[in-house]
């Protein structure tokens, strides 16, 4: 087993083993899985150059990246005041 394509898992099994063979045991190891693929998806996230209108996975569902511009003004708050940088 291994994951491709932005996260999904590819498993190999031999001539004769029943998918129901192969639930049981994606299920037995599925936090073993879950974290691999998490680390998968971290690495292929630094990999990734991700562009306007480009398929995104996100927990099993696919969206489409829209880029919204917008100018955000960071700031410090205190208990008495806000600064401005």
């Amino acid at each position: 087993m291994r994951f491709v394509d932005n996260g999904k898992l590819l498993v190999k099994a031999p001539k004769g083993v029943s998918l129901s063979e192969i639930k049981k045991i994606i299920r037995k190891n599925e936090i073993k899985l879950n974290k691999l693929l998490i680390k998968y998806l971290q690495r292929q996230k630094s990999k990734a150059k991700l562009k306007e209108g480009q398929n995104f996975y996100y927990l099993g569902e696919i969206y489409k990246l829209k880029f919204s511009y917008t100018t955000i003004q960071p700031y410090f708050a205190s208990q008495d005041k806000i600064v401005y940088f």
